[in-house]
């Protein structure tokens, strides 16, 4: 399987029912990113649609952005 593994409290559950990740873009400046995953061991999953290499994504804290407007 091919993929990026990231810790599970990266995910976030919209309320359209879709996965998001936030993507680190500036300082400051974040966006959502629709991301389909597979678990993979119990702390960490594998996203294999919604995200590239060079990508950096909000591993603690990632709920709260939502909140934020």
């Amino acid at each position: 399987m091919r993929g990026i593994a990231i810790p599970r409290s990266a995910l976030v559950r919209r309320s359209s029912g879709d996965t998001i990740v936030w993507r680190h873009d500036a300082p400051e400046r974040f966006s959502p990113r629709v991301v389909r995953s597979v678990p993979l061991d119990a702390e960490r999953v594998v996203v294999t649609e919604g995200l590239q290499a060079q990508d950096r994504i909000v591993t603690q804290g990632a709920s709260l952005l939502a909140q934020v407007r």
